[in-house]
Order: C-alpha cells, then structure tokens, then sequence
C-alpha cells in the first residue's frame, strides 16, 4: 500500500515516481482535496475510489484483497489537510497489518508547501507564492508581521527561533509574542 502526499497537488510537481505508483495501483483511493485531474493525468487503469465512501473496517478489507492478490493500493492525499479525515483508515490497516502483513511505503509529492516556507524561512525573506488547485488556493507567505486571517480552511505557521524551527497549527486569536520571521501556509478557497 502506498500513501501518496501530493504537497502543492499540481501537476507539473508531480514526480515521477507518483506517476508510475498510480500507473501501477489496481485501486486509489483519494480524499476530496485531491483533483480529479491529477490522479487522470496519469492515464491510470486503476478504480479510482473516494476515500470516504467506505468505512476504515471495509477499506481494510479492501486494501487486504487487493494486496493479497499481488496487487497495490494507494492513498492519494494532503497530508497538511487530511490528516484527520485518514488517520481512522490507516490506523484500522496498521492494526490489521499485524496479521496481513501489509507492507505500506510513503510517497512525497514534488513540493510540498512546508518546503517552500522553509526556503523562504531561510533565505530571510518576506515573500508571497500561491498555487492553485482546482478550487483552492494555497498560499505561502513569509513575513515579519502577525497575520490575522479570515476565510481560510486551514492555515499552518512555520517559526525559525532560537530553540529551532517551530511547525503550528495557526489559530484565531493565538498570543504570540515571536518578533522574527515566519512563513504562513493558508489554504483557501478560490
């Protein structure tokens, strides 16, 4: 089983190894962030299934057949997004894995938003980058200043201080006494 983390989720980030991963699934399953296009970019044979339209219990024994069978199943996720919505999923395979032994590797797609904060962290620069997926927008901004922001689906801020990088949720309202840079990554709805 491979859990694939589409980062920016656009296709010219899409690495090589993502493609050929897909090509290769007999099933992929996908949470609702991922586009469509994306996963039809790469021509795949495979059922391409929303991840929500079954229980964890019934995508396990899914994921067990298939791989039983010689074949491979993917995930196709955000991780900054859906790490909620597919933690009872991979929890009910890691439990299940004891006795099936399924094997489950992780795939990073090409950019990752935290990348690019990062590299904006550490070039000390205030800068803004956005991305568009389908209907979201993604937007990374680096910046001295305390954002306050509105209309957001979920947003993230990465902090360089003196006892090192710092990785948060970001939260309305939040006391946040940090005077240094800081690299804000918003998804939001386009």
């Amino acid at each position: 089983m491979y859990i694939i983390d589409i980062g920016i989720g656009t296709i010219p980030s899409m690495t090589f190894r993502i493609y050929r991963v897909l090509r290769a699934t007999a099933v992929a399953f996908h949470t609702d962030s991922v586009p469509t296009s994306y996963l039809e970019f790469t021509k795949c044979t495979c059922a391409m299934q929303r991840l929500v339209n079954y229980e964890p219990q019934g995508f396990e024994e899914i994921v067990y057949t298939v791989t039983n069978h010689g074949g491979s199943v993917a995930v196709v996720m955000d991780s900054l997004l859906d790490s909620e919505i597919v933690k009872p999923y991979l929890d009910a395979i890691y439990q299940a894995s004891n006795e099936n032994h399924t094997m489950i590797y992780r795939v990073v797609g090409g950019v990752s938003p935290i990348q690019v904060a990062l590299e904006l962290l550490l070039m000390n620069k205030e800068d803004k980058v956005s991305y568009r997926r389908d209907n979201m927008i993604i937007r990374v901004i680096a910046t001295r200043e305390k954002l306050q922001l509105r209309d957001y689906i979920k947003a993230y801020v990465l902090l360089m201080g003196n006892e090192g990088l710092l990785f948060r949720e970001y939260y309305q309202g939040g006391v946040d006494d940090f005077n240094g840079i800081r690299a804000y990554i918003i998804y939001a709805k386009a």
